[in-house]
């Protein structure tokens, strides 16, 4: 008897916890947060998707850390303290991914495309890129990818597609996920050429990066600092100024940022340039750097991990890729 009541009590308690588990409305959440996020303003709680009820459950305040369990379109279900309840979707920023859900407004890419034939891109409010036979970028399987805060579709027939491999299964060169971001002279204010120049000076000196396993990776290690004297040059950039020297190097970071999203690292230091980010990337995909800013990870894979960084006439790719003991 006794043993049959142990029996019922281990089947009983995970109902119990998973009964814990659920929204304001009763509807079911995930065991366990799938994001951590930051509110860009004093906000209600809700019980309700309805921004002028009076049914809510306490504020959140500005730059709080809350628990973020869904998203659904305009609204969030987000734990602060004890309440679990509705926030606007809006009033989040800096996702942080805590399991391999993706970053909300993001596009799981699937693998590796290599273009077999000229084609030109473009998509609203860019003029896009000629993408030339032998370019290297990260797509979904059916050649779709996000191009800045869209989505463009290669012809089929147009190019070769690899997919990423899952780490417990890469052998050493697989490729394990990878971003692709555009840039060209529309980018570039004033003086297009010396931002070009920025993104393709920082990609030439990550030139050959293998990240060990524990190891942290440095951006501002390996590029900084963003002067005149360490080769950069005056172009435009996000800050008070509109420009400065180094302008553009961000989009690199950015690039390496989109790139871990299917790789298990560590965020040591990474901020957004703002609650609206940049428009080469969704919002709250982007990462800045600065003389006093960093963009920096650990490596949380059992192996080295191979960074490819690759600037190809406005195409700019980084993949990451089992590196060899």
């Amino acid at each position: 008897m006794k043993k049959l009541l142990c029996m019922l009590l281990a089947l009983l308690l995970p109902l119990c916890a998973l009964a814990e588990l659920t929204g304001p409305a009763g509807e079911a959440l995930p065991g366990e947060p799938q994001w951590q996020a930051y509110m860009r303003l004093d906000t209600r709680i809700r019980k309700v998707k309805d921004l002028s009820s009076r049914d809510w459950l306490g504020l959140i305040p500005e730059n709080a850390l809350v628990d973020v369990y869904t998203v659904d379109g305009d609204w969030c279900i987000v734990k602060y303290g004890e309440d679990v309840g509705y926030v606007p979707h809006d009033r989040l920023y800096q996702f942080y991914r805590l399991t391999e859900a993706p970053l909300p407004g993001t596009t799981q890419l699937e693998g590796v495309a290599t273009m077999t034939r000229d084609v030109f891109l473009a998509v609203e409010g860019y003029s896009g890129n000629t993408l030339h036979a032998g370019d290297i970028l990260c797509t979904r399987a059916i050649g779709t990818f996000p191009m800045m805060r869209y989505q463009a579709q290669l012809p089929m027939g147009s190019f070769n597609f690899v997919p990423f491999v899952k780490a417990e299964e890469a052998r050493v060169g697989d490729a394990i996920y990878g971003f692709t971001t555009f840039y060209n002279g529309s980018l570039g204010g004033k003086y297009p050429e010396h931002r070009n120049f920025n993104v393709e000076e920082a990609v030439r000196r990550l030139q050959g990066i293998i990240i060990q396993p524990g190891e942290k990776f440095s951006f501002n290690q390996h590029c900084g600092p963003y002067n005149k004297s360490n080769g950069y040059m005056y172009a435009k950039n996000v800050s008070r100024d509109g420009y400065g020297y180094g302008g553009g190097v961000c989009q690199v970071s950015t690039t390496i940022f989109g790139a871990i999203q299917g790789v298990h690292v560590t965020l040591e230091e990474w901020q957004l340039h703002s609650y609206n980010g940049v428009k080469y990337v969704p919002r709250n995909l982007d990462a800045a750097v600065a003389n006093a800013r960093d963009f920096s990870f650990y490596n949380n894979e059992a192996f080295p991990l191979e960074m490819q960084v690759m600037a190809q006439d406005g195409v700019l790719t980084v993949i990451f890729r089992r590196a060899a003991e």
